[in-house]
């Protein structure tokens, strides 16, 4: 039965085992999915990880990279990278006490598509201890095939009372989220919008959604301006940026600039795989007392065929009513496909 905006799909419990197999979950109808996990302690140290299953079985070749950024209470961050590996590791950890972890799973049974993960855990880890760990990571399967479930496996020992529920993101017209507008590119296009002449003002806060986003050309930005009132985008410098790009093959950065005319988003290609997928959420858009604000978290395979994803926002520093925003790529370029889906969040 459908609940607000995520349709429950499955669930699976089990105790005292080596894995965890949660089959037939993902299919054609949802291209985004919410997975939630949770599970008692154990005596064992271990990290959890999460491979997927596909009408070959379940898909343990070494095609998994992932990035994530190990967050104690006992210790300095950590930067965790993987690449080659026949899983995703390192999506949280689990000790005496139990754990939690969060996925949102992009394109998983889309056979033209890699298979993209973000996530985030809170959980027990043993060092002079029990001490909170948690993990933001984020994920590729390089492989394009319709994935169908997913399996959990511990690093050591076993899972106990493990839970997990598979939900499909359901965008409707109803619910908590309310679709405002929605642009679904399959040929190249220069820009593409969302509000503007079909902006709502009624809400306080929006999410946008980003899924399976491509260049045309090889190695272009994909950027964005905020719209005006009179939907037309705003060039002026006053776009501010600060986030924290984790990625696979090297050393984290940090990344920030002040007084730009427009928000880079993330680095494209056209290769197998590249593509972009992401969540942002916007607030005080209607507000002209205010500036506008924004939050984003990316996950995408870039045109070195490199997994990096951005996590962090921006401001656009001028007080004013706003309508949406355009996204364009770099050097007058055009957008060869994705979707772009503008919701309101019911107050």
């Amino acid at each position: 039965m459908p609940v607000g905006n995520l349709e429950f799909i499955k669930s699976a419990t089990a105790s005292s085992v080596s894995s965890l197999d949660v089959t037939d979950c993902f299919s054609s109808t949802y291209d985004v999915y919410i997975v939630n996990l949770i599970m008692g302690g154990s005596a064992t140290n271990k990290d959890i990880r999460l491979r997927y299953i596909y009408s070959g079985g379940t898909d343990t070749t070494t095609n998994y990279e992932t990035a994530a950024l190990f967050t104690g209470s006992y210790t300095t961050f950590i930067e965790l990278r993987y690449t080659g590996q026949t899983s995703h590791l390192v999506t949280g950890y689990n000790f005496t006490g139990g754990t939690g972890i969060n996925y949102t799973i992009f394109n998983p049974n889309n056979s033209s598509s890699y298979t993209f993960l973000k996530s985030q855990s809170s959980g027990a880890y043993s060092s002079t201890g029990t001490k909170l760990v948690g993990t933001k990571a984020i994920g590729v399967h390089k492989v394009e095939q319709a994935n169908t479930g997913i399996q959990i496996v511990p690093s050591a020992s076993t899972l106990e009372n493990i839970e997990v529920f598979v939900y499909g993101v359901k965008w409707i017209m109803s619910g908590s989220l309310i679709k405002i507008d929605e642009e679904i590119v399959t040929a190249a296009v220069a820009s593409v919008t969302l509000g503007g002449t079909n902006w709502d003002s009624s809400y306080d806060v929006y999410m946008v959604k980003l899924n399976n986003v491509i260049s045309t050309t090889n190695a272009r930005i994909l950027y964005l301006r905020i719209l005006k009132n009179d939907n037309t985008a705003d060039s002026t410098a006053n776009y501010d940026r600060a986030f924290k790009a984790l990625r696979s093959d090297t050393t984290f950065s940090n990344s920030s600039s002040t007084n730009q005319t427009e928000f880079g988003v993330e680095d494209l290609g056209t290769a197998t795989g590249e593509s972009a997928n992401g969540v942002l959420y916007l607030f005080n858009f209607n507000n002209a007392s205010e500036y506008n604000f924004c939050t984003f978290e990316f996950t995408n395979f870039d045109q070195t065929a490199k997994l990096i994803g951005g996590q962090g926002g921006f401001v656009h520093t001028v007080s004013q009513n706003s309508n949406g925003l355009e996204f364009y790529m770099e050097a007058s370029d055009t957008i060869a496909s994705g979707t772009f889906t503008l919701y309101g969040l019911k107050k």
